[in-house]
């Protein structure tokens, strides 16, 4: 098996999260309660949606760049 069969979903989510939250400074388990909590509007960072209205507004405003419309 190649690499790449091997890559999960739940390695992509990792990644993505490792990445936000290295660019971020905003703790890893933060991000995946925001992510578990889908009562909350829903905001796309990458290839993952982060949920919670505190973070569509935290994120518009410093990390933009990561946001898909």
């Amino acid at each position: 098996m190649s690499e790449s069969e091997n890559y999960t979903i739940e390695d992509h989510l990792f990644y993505k999260v490792s990445y936000l939250s290295d660019a971020t400074n905003v703790p890893k388990r933060t991000i995946y309660n925001a992510i578990e909590n889908r009562e909350l509007g829903t905001v796309r960072v990458g290839c993952i949606r982060v949920e919670g209205r505190e973070y569509k507004r935290w994120l518009r405003a410093n990390y933009t760049e990561a946001l898909v419309a």
